[in-house]
């Protein structure tokens, strides 16, 4: 437990190797260089270090509080990768149960960080596969990238209206089926998508111009 009992951790349920200890700070104010613009800090922060102490599998940990507010959720920042990472948690009476995978800083941040809609990469713009996709369509992959508290909804919108899309979580990849056939009312056509996070935020609207020749 913390100091100040708001931070309790639980590692009953996962592997633990050596024979040192947790060891549990708390600041006010995280340090400057953890700090972003992307990020709110809306607690205090704990830092957990262990020392010749390592685990594998399910730690678990309860932060005291109220926190209420769709934005604001557990991170940890890894100092390893130097990101805060959004940790598998649940709100409940009290406070907020959370899953903890390394040591870090864990803190309740505001998530400021809009989702991005992107071309994932030039191949996959109009990347067909022979066999793969169904005959008579075309495929459009679409990037998204989330840092933050993660995709809540994502909006296709095909000459204005809404469009059915697959997402593939593990790639990041949104994908677009339009049939060829639609080429016989006109040669251009306009589709656009937009995302929204957990905490609120919006993507931009990201444009695609489709153009059969």
């Amino acid at each position: 437990n913390s100091i100040d009992k708001n931070l309790s951790l639980n590692f009953s349920e996962a592997k633990v190797k050596g024979d040192g200890k947790i060891e549990i700070n708390k600041f006010s104010t995280l340090p400057q260089n953890f700090q972003s613009d992307k990020f709110i800090q809306a607690s205090e922060a704990y830092e957990i270090r262990n020392i010749d102490f390592f685990w594998q599998g399910k730690a678990t940990g309860f932060l005291k509080g109220n926190f209420q507010s769709a934005e604001e959720d557990i991170y940890l920042y890894m100092t390893g990768i130097k990101s805060w990472v959004k940790l598998r948690s649940k709100k409940k009476k009290g406070g907020i149960e959370f899953q903890l995978p390394s040591s870090g800083y864990v803190a309740i941040m505001k998530d400021r960080s809009p989702p991005s809609i992107m071309y994932p990469y030039l191949l996959y713009r109009d990347y067909n596969l022979e066999g793969v996709i169904p005959e008579g369509f075309i495929e459009r992959f679409y990037l998204l990238s989330e840092s933050g508290s993660g995709v809540k909804q994502i909006e296709v919108l095909f000459e204005g209206k809404k469009y059915p899309y697959e997402y593939d979580r593990d790639r990041k990849f949104i994908k677009v089926l339009i049939p060829k056939s639609i080429k016989m009312q006109k040669k251009i056509f306009l589709i656009q998508l937009r995302a929204k996070d957990f905490a609120g935020n919006h993507s931009e609207w990201f444009t695609d111009i489709l153009t059969f020749l």
